[in-house]
């Protein structure tokens, strides 16, 4: 016990110390002083009267329910003086949304735009149930962070509607740097490989090839998601035109499907188009989320928590209530159910096991502990659902 680390876990408990000294004494005065004959015999004579051994009585009586409150109390305030390390261990997956923040997603083939659509299907993705660390980044001529890896999806959805193409510095569209800033991101919050979520509407014939070979070596595993459709549409401007080119002709940028299905196929990735529903995210979540894959990572840390001593108190408790119980001869049945009680005790069901566990841990504590040995009775404990 090393005593300068000593202090209470709930140490508001210790203000009853204050009604209970004040009780205490209340009735050690009334017990050692007062008597039946006290309202007929003054009280000089009375002490000549009584016995010493009744006056004992009372004021051990006294004695033993000020020991019993004060022991009750301490336990209450939960006294700690060292801290247990409790290892936590849990497999996190990490993936980049990129989202292609090119002009051309503005084109209204997909209702009620390309972009609108991205932003949509990030939000579905968002809100599907996932252990998992998401980081956001947006690229036109040149990719920006949005956000770094955090499981606080909230955070992410809260910027997404202000992302569009007309906030970006630099036009064009220059996925490469994107997606090395991706990997960035995953390399220095230490996730080996991780994955990459790609809502685009194009990749050019002369990026391919650069794009390809860095997949090759960087570890990434890709999810591709084309926004629009091969057919195309124009690009409303604001004044209720359209794009135009140097020639005057209406811009209608059509999606290359084929060569994006086949760009990420070529490397092991999942394609798909936008469903009405959150199918498509549904899918792409559990193929970036799979354990065999190299974008989960073991994380192993050491949550050091003080130890609640109180419990321990327990004992003692239940001995100074057996004294007074047997000392009180009324009191002698009861006393000998509190033995029966605690023999009980000493031989629990595994039932009574887990309500007595559950007087001093949270039901994630307990879970945790369960973890190892029955994995669907931890998650049906679990009160955090990212847990379960």
């Amino acid at each position: 016990m090393n005593l300068p680390d000593l202090h209470f876990l709930r140490p508001e408990w210790l203000w009853l110390l204050i009604p209970t000294a004040f009780f205490v004494a209340l009735l050690w005065r009334q017990k050692s002083q007062r008597s039946a004959w006290s309202n007929i015999i003054a009280p000089h004579l009375l002490v000549h009267l009584q016995s010493g051994a009744h006056r004992q009585k009372t004021q051990h009586t006294a004695k033993l329910l000020g020991l019993a409150w004060l022991i009750a109390i301490v336990g209450a305030a939960g006294p700690s003086w060292e801290q247990t390390p409790v290892p936590v261990s849990q497999q996190k997956a990490a993936y980049v949304i990129v989202l292609d923040l090119s002009y051309s997603m503005y084109a209204e083939d997909t209702q009620p735009s390309r972009i609108v659509k991205a932003k949509q299907k990030i939000r579905d993705l968002l809100s599907l149930p996932q252990d998992t660390q998401v980081a956001l980044v947006a690229y036109a001529g040149e990719a920006h962070v949005v956000t770094p890896l955090t499981d606080d999806l909230g955070t992410i959805e809260n910027l997404i509607p202000a992302l569009n193409p007309g906030m970006m510095p630099v036009p064009g569209s220059d996925p490469i740097d994107a997606f090395m800033r991706a990997k960035a991101l995953l390399s220095s919050s230490g996730v080996p490989g991780g994955s990459i979520l790609w809502l685009t509407d194009d990749i050019e014939t002369n990026q391919q090839s650069e794009l390809s070979d860095w997949l090759e070596t960087a570890g990434i595993r890709l999810a591709t998601m084309a926004m629009g459709t091969s057919a195309g549409a124009p690009i409303p401007l604001g004044n209720g035109g359209f794009l135009r080119d140097q020639n005057s002709e209406i811009v209608v940028p059509s999606v290359p499907i084929t060569r994006l299905r086949d760009f990420t196929a070529s490397h092991g990735g999942l394609f798909s188009n936008p469903t009405l529903d959150d199918a498509d995210v549904q899918a792409a979540v559990d193929f970036m989320g799979s354990v065999e894959d190299l974008n989960r990572t073991e994380i192993e840390r050491q949550a050091d928590t003080w130890a609640d001593a109180g419990f321990w108190l327990v004992i003692p408790w239940l001995l100074v209530m057996l004294i007074q119980f047997l000392r009180n001869p009324s009191g002698r049945l009861a006393g000998l159910v509190l033995i029966a009680s605690c023999a009980t005790l000493s031989h629990p069901s595994q039932v009574q096991a887990q309500d007595w566990e559950s007087l001093w841990k949270t039901p994630n504590q307990r879970a945790a502990e369960l973890l190892p040995k029955d994995p669907a009775a931890a998650a049906e404990l679990f009160e955090d659902p990212r847990w379960a």
